[in-house]
């Protein structure tokens, strides 16, 4: 707080280094601005001079009064909880997708005539006569 007035933080959302600083301010009730790195791109590139940290931080706050900002909604824990695990099953789901991929590759290299015989390969049987037969994986 200074002169009676609280000082307005803005930031640019960095992953691990600002959910640090995200967090503590939430602790506090503080408001803050999270910008999205595009976003405090776009606004630091009306300005001129060299990208360092120090530089990025000085030329964000130059452009506090020429954006309109809204400050960051504080958001529930339970909600920030649904939004980790909503993205950590996207990452399963694409790591099961590329496994699937190279499975099938592998398998069209060394059995081509596989997809004739099953067409489906997602289907229960098709895993199943992989697993039964130590030739085929």
């Amino acid at each position: 707080m200074r002169d009676g007035q609280y000082l307005e933080i803005v930031f640019e959302a960095t992953g691990v280094y600002s959910k640090v600083l995200e967090s503590f301010m939430q602790a506090n009730q503080s408001p803050y601005y999270l910008l999205n790195p595009l976003e405090a791109k776009q606004q630091c590139d009306r300005l001129r001079g060299h990208k360092t940290d120090r530089s990025d931080a000085h030329r964000l706050a130059q452009t506090y009064l020429a954006s309109n900002r809204t400050p960051k909604i504080f958001e529930s824990t339970e909600y920030q909880q649904l939004r980790v695990l909503s993205r950590f099953h996207e990452e399963i789901d694409k790591e099961i997708i590329l496994i699937k991929s190279r499975l099938h590759n592998a398998l069209q290299l060394t059995f081509p005539e596989l997809v004739s015989i099953f067409p489906n390969q997602n289907s229960a049987l098709y895993l199943n006569v992989l697993l039964l037969i130590p030739q085929l994986s």
